[in-house]
């Protein structure tokens, strides 16, 4: 490799003073080759042009002009960069372009000219503009009345990770429109989006474990996923949250629980809640009552945490509180299954790793809670 360079070093160097010496023969002197007629052979060879900017950056500086993010807010040189990017390819350009025509920023608003633009993105694999497609077409809006041809976008959308693709595939497998029902399709689909922390999604989760349709009936594991639902503020979550609690169905019995998922149901005008809690109030002690309202009155929706529940850890306390219970129906003694990730809870966990032969590390993730799920299952069989 070194003999290569020096061969190809020399070439050049020589074939410079070749050039100077023809420059100095074209002015009409023989003198030496000199650095200064080294320069000027130099001055002779064109400079390269300069690269054209890539389609990604093109999108990237139309944002900020769209945004008026550190620079004025200019949406004409904002769609001229935006129509560039796409005419070299760019998917998320023309999705963009399409979203401008939808919202009639900086052009006309025209709906029908933004779906064309998005169909554009669709075809050349934009996640999000492949969903939007499939639901045009899922539901007659904009494009002809095509349920197949929606799950087909559906599909597509989803298998690149789309959250609001799956749940909407989840829920055509369920109910058997645009593809053949397939119950246990719809779960895998609607756990896959309610993973991403989709509302809908882990509210028919829960639907689906505490009913059984496509997955073996687990109520403990419907808890888990109506009780995320619940926390994001789900009305109809929180009032099957409020049953389970009454019921001690999946969850230890707890009426002030109950009450308090009750409360903020009803709260969201959900009539069956506001009948439920009517019967509460007339049932329940006035001290558990003062004591559920406070509850419902310091309660705040949580957001999602920002990584899906399946990468690391997961201690939030609809999942410590699955654990627990888990733990305790295979023996494992967790304590009070109240939610906390305690000192008694992480070496009952670290013990059931050690028995299974898993890394013991007392950390919960998705696919830890799936396996106590499925072993705990086991004993029922």
């Amino acid at each position: 490799m070194q003999t290569l360079l020096r061969v190809l070093g020399r070439a050049l160097y020589l074939g410079l003073i070749s050039l100077a010496a023809s420059c100095a023969a074209t002015e009409g002197g023989e003198g030496p080759v000199t650095p200064e007629s080294l320069a000027r052979a130099w001055e002779w060879i064109p400079d390269p042009p300069a690269p054209e900017p890539s389609s990604a950056a093109q999108v990237a500086l139309a944002l900020r002009y769209l945004n008026g993010d550190g620079v004025e807010r200019d949406t004409a040189r904002g769609l001229e960069l935006l129509l560039e990017a796409s005419a070299k390819g760019s998917a998320h350009a023309a999705f963009l372009i399409g979203r401008l025509y939808e919202e009639g920023v900086g052009v006309p608003q025209n709906p029908d000219e933004g779906l064309r633009w998005i169909e554009k993105a669709a075809f050349s694999s934009h996640p999000v503009a492949q969903y939007r497609i499939g639901l045009a077409y899922y539901r007659g809006e904009g494009r002809p009345l095509n349920s197949v041809t929606g799950v087909r976008w559906f599909k597509r959308a989803s298998v690149f990770g789309n959250a609001d693709a799956q749940y909407n595939l989840g829920v055509a497998y369920h109910l058997g429109r645009g593809t053949k029902r397939d119950e246990a399709e719809a779960v895998h689909w609607l756990e896959l989006a309610a993973l991403q922390h989709h509302v809908d999604a882990q509210y028919l989760v829960g639907d689906a474990y505490a009913d059984g349709w496509g997955v073996d009936a687990d109520e403990s594991w419907a808890a888990l996923w109506y009780t995320r639902a619940a926390e994001q503020g789900l009305a109809q979550a929180q009032y099957k949250l409020a049953l389970f609690y009454l019921g001690g169905t999946g969850l230890p019995k707890d009426r002030i629980e109950a009450y308090k998922w009750t409360r903020l149901a009803a709260d969201a005008d959900l009539k069956a809640a506001r009948n439920l809690l009517q019967t509460l109030e007339k049932q329940m002690p006035a001290a558990e009552v003062a004591q559920a309202r406070a509850r419902a009155a310091a309660w705040r929706p949580s957001p999602p945490p920002p990584a899906p529940l399946d990468g690391g850890g997961t201690e939030d306390q609809a999942s410590v509180r699955f654990a627990q219970y888990a733990l305790g129906r295979l023996g494992y003694k967790p304590g009070l299954i109240d939610g906390v990730m305690g000192a008694q809870t992480r070496q009952a966990l670290g013990r059931y790793q050690s028995d299974r032969g898993l890394a013991v590390d007392g950390q919960l993730s998705h696919e830890l809670l799936r396996r106590l799920k499925d072993d705990r299952q086991a004993l029922k069989r």
